[in-house]
């Protein structure tokens, strides 16, 4: 396992995850792509549309799709804010190529593919550190999955200390590396450094 900080406030572990554990992590990425892409066809769909909050949004969505109201709530809310982003890029990149900024004409957003990996961002009361096991653990409907962390080479370990940031775990970006078969975690206290 490598440890790199990438923010002051942030840490990324390249973790070797048993298979059971990262098939389960697979399952809860295709299941963000299926979320995204029924989402997607709503905002692509001005009748079906849902104006409003993120919120409002989310419970239009799991009335309409029963099978997303298990998901954890900030990953859903990740999923939604994701693609606010996108289509914010899109709308000022139409803007950009109307007005002769861009040479070429941007293209709507697409839908998200299951074969490809859907970083999992997981947060509030959805991540738990457990100090004694030293394990992140991550809710997914009834399920909390644990994510076994390293031991810091220090007395700090030896008090049950996370991996650098103590006790102070708020957030953690789970992504999929093709080139090494592995997964990322990134985790961090503060929401706004975290970036996919």
């Amino acid at each position: 396992m490598q440890l790199k900080r990438v923010f002051p406030d942030s840490l990324i572990l390249d973790m070797k995850i048993n298979s059971r554990t990262q098939e389960r992590l697979w399952e809860i990425s295709r299941h963000c792509s299926r979320f995204w892409n029924a989402a997607l066809s709503q905002l692509r769909n001005p009748n079906e549309a849902v104006v409003g909050t993120i919120q409002a949004r989310l419970e239009h969505l799991t009335s309409e799709y029963p099978e997303f109201a298990g998901m954890a709530p900030s990953v859903q809310k990740r999923v939604l804010g994701t693609l606010d982003e996108v289509f914010e890029q899109y709308h000022q990149a139409e803007q950009d190529y109307q007005a002769h900024r861009r040479p070429d004409m941007p293209v709507l957003p697409r839908n998200h593919a299951e074969s490809d990996f859907f970083p999992l961002y997981f947060a509030d009361g959805d991540l738990r550190f457990d100090q004694e096991s030293n394990c992140l653990e991550l809710h997914d409907g009834e399920d909390w999955i644990p994510l076994p962390l390293p031991e810091k080479d220090s007395k700090e370990s030896r008090r049950g200390e996370g991996p650098g940031l103590g006790h102070t775990i708020k957030s953690a970006l789970i992504m999929f590396h093709p080139d090494t078969q592995r997964i990322k975690v990134e985790i961090n206290p503060i929401l706004e450094d975290i970036r996919d």
